[in-house]
Formats: C-alpha cells, sequence, structure tokens
C-alpha cells in the first residue's frame, strides 16, 4: 500500500491548504518499504486528485480537510483519513500501520 503524506517543515501539515511537499511511503506487512518526496506542481487544488492517483497513492492521511476536497479523493480511488496529528511522515505512518494512531475516518461520501 503506498500512503501519502502531505508535509510542511517536515511535519504533518495540519491544513491540506499549507503544505510544501507529499511523502508517499511504500509499506508492505506493516512496516515501510521505502520513502519518496514529492514537490506538487499543481496549483488547482481540484486537480491534486489526479495528481495523487498519477502517483499510485491508496490512502491519503491529513490533518484537516473540507469534505468537498475528500470528496474528490474518493472519487479517484484514493481512501481518505483526517484528524492525524502532526507528527513525522514516518510516526504518522508506522502508528497507522499499528492502529495507535487515533484518527477520524471518513467514509465514502460521493
Amino acid at each position: 500500500m503506498r500512503i501519502a503524506i502531505p508535509v510542511l517543515k517536515g511535519r504533518l501539515s495540519t491544513s491540506f491548504k499549507d503544505f510544501e511537499q507529499v511523502i508517499p511511503l511504500d509499506t508492505e506487512k506493516r512496516k515501510i518499504k521505502e520513502k519518496r518526496h514529492l514537490a506538487c506542481p499543481i496549483s488547482q487544488p481540484w486537480m491534486l486528485p489526479l495528481w495523487f492517483q498519477e502517483h499510485r497513492v491508496d490512502l491519503l492521511i491529513a490533518g484537516n480537510m473540507n469534505e468537498i476536497t475528500i470528496g474528490l479523493f474518493q472519487k479517484a480511488g484514493i481512501k481518505v483519513i483526517t484528524g492525524a496529528p502532526p507528527l513525522s511522515p514516518e510516526e504518522v505512518t508506522e502508528e497507522y500501520l499499528l492502529s495507535l494512531l487515533v484518527m477520524e475516518e471518513r467514509e465514502n461520501i460521493c
């Protein structure tokens, strides 16, 4: 599974409107296998789900995100979880994989 974390200053961005880069982490058997750094070249928010889809993201873990944006990601086949704390991408991912991260999970609202 590929998990994407929007990052600001090395930590998960608390607002999806404000991030510097995206850190996709490839996971397997509850472990991080590979980490990448991607600068997001898209300025139009409505195009972001397609950009994430092109990078084969399965799950987006975010801090705060509005319902419209969540719906756009879900339409693109990307599961969205919000409410994550501003930890490092590795910490957020490891806590999610070990079911230790307390977050608000959104079901498909489309």
